[in-house]
């Protein structure tokens, strides 16, 4: 990982660093890093780094950076990476560490690799609460188009809301009686999705339950057009009689 952070940077956006062996070769590759740290813009790149309790008994997070033993290089040159790290901040680098006292360098990785995840992809998770759906504000949509446009960004291409949890937002607000709202909900869909059927049907759904049965027609066609449905079927067939 180290290597190619310093060497070949531009190979990925994220890198998650597990307990590296920065002492090796006489600490050739850390004095590498430091330089490059140090001279090298790193916008738009993130870094987790994960040390591993590999000290011998007696001593701590703090004491054993004045530890000379060989026992403890390990640890201490990744403890003079993880200040390197933070004392340049000045290149743009997202970057985070955690230290794990109760893993050793072969139960680190996993809890690494989960911490180090949730870190790269923070942008990722969208957070709702009963309040939320029961909005009939519209600040509810606001915040779906926030986070589309967050998430877009950090994963450097076009994300749309879940399909599924915008369609169950609108039919919520459908059973609320709450119609513009649910209008939102399933026309978001349909403009973000035109390939699903079920878009058209929930969409249809929605004007027939406001008795506007013209534009209910044509989006169960529409969805039959994509998907043949039985249930979509009956709903078109008991609209035409």
């Amino acid at each position: 990982v180290m290597q190619t952070f310093v060497h070949h940077t531009n190979l990925f956006d994220s890198y998650i660093c597990i307990d590296p062996s920065m002492w090796w070769d006489k600490k050739k590759l850390l004095e590498e890093t430091k330089m490059f740290l140090s001279n090298t813009k790193l916008d738009g790149k993130s870094f987790y780094l994960g040390v591993a309790n590999t000290m011998n008994e007696g001593l701590d997070i703090k004491s054993v950076v004045k530890d000379t033993t060989i026992e403890t290089r390990h640890i201490r040159s990744i403890l003079e990476l993880k200040s390197a790290l933070e004392n340049n901040m000045q290149n743009g680098l997202k970057y985070q560490s955690k230290y794990y006292g109760e893993d050793s360098h072969g139960s680190v990785p996993l809890i690494t690799e989960y911490d180090g995840l949730r870190f790269i992809f923070d942008f990722y998770n969208l957070k709702l609460t009963l309040k939320d759906f029961s909005d009939t504000t519209g600040a509810l949509m606001d915040r779906l188009e926030k986070y589309s446009l967050a998430v877009s960004k950090g994963m450097g291409y076009k994300i749309y809301p879940s399909e599924e949890l915008v369609n169950g937002m609108g039919y919520q607000a459908l059973g609320s009686k709450h119609y513009n709202q649910a209008a939102s909900f399933f026309k978001m869909n349909v403009d973000n999705f035109p390939q699903s059927y079920n878009v058209y049907d929930s969409y249809g759904d929605y004007f027939l339950a406001i008795k506007d049965n013209v534009n209910a027609i044509d989006n169960f066609k529409k969805a039959l057009a994509l998907k043949e449905n039985p249930e979509t079927r009956r709903k078109l067939e008991q609209l035409l009689k």
